[in-house]
């Protein structure tokens, strides 16, 4: 296997910044659907010397007013940590109670007095929580086919200060019960209030990590004869600022997909994480790209007299170039002229931090139309072109290509078989290059601007992307603009749960 199979071709950094503000987007949502949020019931019973069991009932217990002022998001060393500090909210409840005498339970009473003596009290009552905060660990681990997968490990609550105050109730001479019996539901109601919020909010970061990492292509089609593949090829690696993931960014072939026998440059580290997201590209892309074209016979071109622009003043004809080359003139009188042309191997992209470049090596086979509209092969030439490349980035609202312009190129020649005799190489050089750049220039000008796509979620759209070339790679660092989806699942955990939790808390890891 070759070691592009483990060496990354493409590599992606998502900075604390950008990971922030993700969370950031999110918040307004998730503010939403938390103060739409209906807890389980409470019920629970104590004993209280010298008054009896104490039965208590909490119910229609809502949050409403949730606001959360200080979120972000922590690398590790192995997995990121969302954080909502300084977080608060308003619960509303309907609250019951039921006590038993000590009478009841004593045999030195008589048996009318020891009959249960029902003292019972209802009403409303409101909670205010300060200072509370949320933490979720989550993980990114890889399957076997390159496929990611995100998923909570793990959630520490604190509902911080809670305060828990009744409304009203009918025996104010029993105040000390009041009171006693609100220290208990305020424990209890912080629990639930954690517990509550710890399941849906793992549930939601487990489905959203499904829903997110599905809009990120794994594999992305780019003709009829070949897709580019950007299977992960390794857990992503956390870093005190930023989050890498390792892309396998290869080019195959759709029908007889085979690896390149080539490496991947090394990519260097982000010392600088000051944009949001960072995606290093190799030349192992498109020299990956050129092995396929190159074996799969596409690099096979035949140029015919049809060809040339009909108002262009030279044609493919001996005629047009008896003075440049009359051996071939005479050989071959106003006879049509046809190049076959063809790879001998792969083109090969050069990338240096001042330039970028491709070189095609080919064979041309120069031909004589005659009289009966067969081929003649008049001679063959041997030809390395160079074209100049210039990469860069192209935008589709929330879809992302790099594609090339080719602005310069030149060719050497050499004679690899000759019929005519004796000619000027010069002159064919001339002919060649009016006969590329006629015809091969323009179709490769379109071929290339057509763009690869990037392996970046659906919801993010760059902002102020700058490219940079190195040495085997270029890389894009750019800040983006997230737009969070408003479609959500719903996921109901409890008695009367009624949430939609954590949208796309943390869809960039």
């Amino acid at each position: 296997m070759a070691s592009g199979a483990t060496t990354p071709g493409l590599k992606v950094a998502l900075t604390s910044e950008g990971s922030n503000h993700v969370l950031r987007t999110e918040i307004p949502i998730l503010e939403k659907r938390l103060s739409m949020m209906h807890l389980p019931g409470v019920a629970g019973a104590f004993y209280v010397p010298l008054v009896g069991k104490m039965q208590y009932t909490l119910h229609n217990t809502v949050l409403r007013k949730v606001k959360i002022l200080q979120p972000s998001v922590l690398f590790e060393r192995r997995a990121a940590s969302v954080l909502l500090y300084n977080s608060s909210c308003e619960i509303s409840a309907e609250w019951s109670y039921r006590r038993r005498s000590f009478l009841s339970d004593t045999h030195l009473f008589p048996p009318i007095a020891r009959h249960v003596i029902p003292l019972f009290d209802r009403g409303s009552c409101n909670a205010t929580a300060a200072n509370a905060s949320l933490g979720l660990s989550v993980l990114v681990k890889v399957d076997s086919g390159g496929h990611p997968a995100m998923y909570a490990s793990g959630c520490r609550c604190d509902v911080g200060e809670l305060n828990l105050s009744f409304h009203s109730y009918a025996h104010e001479k029993e105040r000390v019960l009041y009171e006693l019996l609100l220290t208990v539901m305020r424990n209890h109601l912080g629990k639930i209030v954690c517990r509550q919020l710890c399941e849906t909010a793992q549930t939601s970061v487990n489905e959203i990590g499904v829903t997110f990492l599905g809009s990120i292509p794994s594999v992305a089609t780019l003709d009829n004869v070949s897709e580019i593949n950007y299977a992960i090829l390794k857990a992503p690696s956390f870093r005190p600022t930023y989050v890498e993931s390792f892309h396998k960014g290869e080019i195959l072939s759709i029908k007889t997909p085979v690896e390149a026998p080539i490496t991947p440059p090394p990519t260097p580290a982000l010392f600088n994480a000051s944009r949001m997201l960072y995606i290093w590209l190799t030349d192992y892309i498109f020299n990956s790209g050129g092995f396929v074209y190159h074996t799969s016979g596409v690099l096979q071109y035949t140029i015919t007299p049809d060809m040339i622009p009909p108002g262009f003043p030279i044609k493919l004809n001996t005629l047009y170039f008896r003075h440049l080359f009359p051996q071939f003139y005479n050989k071959y009188p106003e006879m049509g002229i046809v190049l076959e042309l063809n790879t001998t191997k792969p083109p090969l992209v050069c990338i240096i931090p001042t330039s970028a470049n491709i070189t095609i090596y080919s064979a041309v086979n120069v031909n004589a139309i005659g009289y009966n509209g067969s081929r003649v092969l008049a001679f063959v030439l041997g030809m390395k072109t160079m074209v100049d490349l210039k990469p860069a980035l192209r935008s589709q609202g929330s879809r992302h290509f790099i594609y090339a312009d080719l602005e310069n190129f030149e060719t050497q020649l050499s004679l690899l078989y000759n019929t005519i005799g004796e000619f000027n190489m010069k002159a064919v050089q001339q002919f060649i290059n009016f006969a590329i750049d006629t015809t091969i220039f323009p179709e490769a000008s379109s071929y290339f601007n057509r763009g690869i796509p990037l392996p970046v979620p659906s919801a993010m759209m760059f902002i102020g992307p700058q490219m940079t070339l190195g040495e085997g790679y270029f890389v894009i660092a750019t800040d983006f603009k997230y737009k969070p989806t408003t479609t959500r699942r719903r996921h109901k955990s409890g008695i009367d749960a009624k949430l939609e939790l954590f949208p796309s808390l943390l869809t960039h890891l």
